[in-house]
Order: structure tokens, then sequence, then C-alpha cells
């Protein structure tokens, strides 16, 4: 992990009033979640989604057929799920069934691209490329009971993440980029813009004065952080999420990791949401590897 994110994690945690955990978070203002459609009550002042890791694979697009470099751009796809809600004053706030078998998730799933801009000694620069539908949100019934209980999400196998109803979608703006040092082992970050593109299911997600989010009023800032070695033993072998990934087949084109960086959200108008916890985008060890040819 690098200096500036670890400072980074550390100040924005600090500031909001709770300890850095191991695990990502949104960290979010006093915002209020409706799980009523599925079981659950109707919880306020959440100030944190807390989530284990999010799992992505990437493949690379080589535009001129000459190995990896500058042009070419990566498509990253991911899934995560949310595991804790918190307070930050009151801690774990968290409702009964919130995340078991039996009762009800909340899980986002995202794809985004982007493109190679600079190779400088053993630093890689990348940008992202804008497109629609980058980052989604689920809220899934989980009770078998019920004829629309759904499948729990499954790290291992990747499924059950997107079989919920479509809460929340955003798109990714052109803009933003980061950079990975491949003396740093299979570790990276990375700066997003994104956006409301689509309130898909209206009443779930609601501001702290109890505004409804509206498209293109909320903007996602996010600064990542990504993993390719998150069991720490200096070899690439992240194989979770269900992506077909194996020690054997990861290569400079198609590699896996588990995103857990820091993601803002800021509601300009009429009101003021805060996250800070999931990151979105993949790119190092192919660094690592060119630098060593």
């Amino acid at each position: 992990m690098n200096l500036k994110k670890t400072v980074l994690g550390l100040s924005l945690a600090a500031s909001m009033g709770f300890a850095a955990s191991a695990n990502a978070a949104f960290v979010i203002d006093d915002v209020t979640i409706d799980f009523t459609s599925v079981g659950g009550p109707v919880v306020t002042g959440i100030d944190a989604i807390g989530f284990n890791d999010a799992p992505f694979v990437s493949v690379l697009t080589d535009t001129d057929m000459n190995g990896l470099d500058v042009g070419d751009f990566y498509t990253v796809t991911g899934k995560g799920a949310a595991g804790t809600l918190l307070d930050d004053i009151d801690g774990n706030i968290s409702p009964l069934g919130f995340g078991q078998t039996d009762g009800f998730e909340l899980t986002f799933d995202f794809s985004v691209k982007v493109e190679i801009t600079a190779i400088t000694g053993s630093t890689i620069s990348f940008k992202h490329l804008a497109g629609d539908d980058a980052l989604r949100f689920y809220l899934d019934d989980l009770d078998a009971a019920n004829a629309d209980g759904g499948s729990k999400s499954s790290p291992g196998t990747g499924a059950g993440y997107t079989d919920g109803t479509l809460v929340l979608t955003f798109d990714v703006e052109g803009v933003e980029g980061g950079s990975v040092d491949v003396t740093s082992l299979f570790d990276g970050s990375d700066d997003a813009l994104f956006s409301v593109s689509a309130v898909d299911t209206a009443g779930i997600f609601k501001t702290a004065s109890g505004d409804e989010f509206t498209v293109g009023s909320t903007l996602a800032i996010t600064d990542s952080n990504f993993d390719l070695d998150s069991n720490n033993n200096d070899a690439l072998d992240e194989t979770r999420g269900g992506f077909g990934c194996t020690d054997a087949n990861q290569s400079a084109g198609f590699f896996c990791g588990v995103e857990d960086g820091t993601v803002r959200f800021a509601v300009p108008e009429p009101g003021t949401l805060a996250i800070m916890g999931l990151g979105l985008l993949g790119l190092g060890w192919t660094a690592r590897r060119k630098n060593a040819a």
C-alpha cells in the first residue's frame, strides 16, 4: 500500500468519527435506506455501509497488437455486497435480517474501462473512458418463503449479486484516472467521477433531509485502492468472484483482484451526501510483468 493512499484513508476515516478497518465502506452522511420492499425496516442515520471486498476481473484490449503500451485499455467488471450499516456514534445499526440468507441484502456491480496514457519507468498511468451504466446498486429479498426470494451473493462463485431489484445506476465520466507503481506489489490507486443516470427504484435512498436522489445531480468522486494479492503471499492468485480466474491463466491480458478503496458521493442539491469506501478499478500486475521483462 503506498503512502499517499494510506494517509488519505486514515484522514478520511478520522474525519468521519470512526476508526478505519480492514474492510471497505461506503461512508455516507445521515442517509435513510428504506428496506420495506424486501421485508426490512426503514433505517435512518446511516453514516457508513461496510462491505468485505469487491472482486473484479480485468480484460486487456491490445489496440495495436504489440503488447501492453499507451493506447491500450482494460475492461474491468466486478461485484460486491454490503455487510453492515454503521452510525459514526452508535456503531453497527444493521437491522435484523440484513445480509442474512433468510433476510435481505444490498449488492452492487460495476463495469468500467481505463486507457493506458503513459508508462514511465516503474509507473503506469491511466484514465477513465466515459461510459454508461458503470455502477449499479441492487436490493434483494432473500426470504425463501417469498415468491421474489433471491439467492444470497457468493464471493466464491460470483452468483447472487444482480438478482435483486435494481435501485440506482451511475455513469462514469472520462476525465479522471490514476497510476500504479510496479515496485508496490500488485497494488494501485485511482480517481473517478460518476453521476446518477437512473433512479431505477424510487424511495429507497434518500438524503438526510428526505429528498430523493435525482438524475445528474449526484457525483461519486472515487479514490480507489485495488489489490491483486489480498492474502499477501507474494503471488498473483486472486480467484474469487466466479470470473474463471486461476493461478495458471492470469496474464497481462486477463487477471483478477479485489477492490477495497474509497468513494465519496456528493449531492450538491438539495442535500449533502458523503461516501468513502468502494473503489472501482483494477490495474497493476501487468505493469509489474512488463517492467520485469
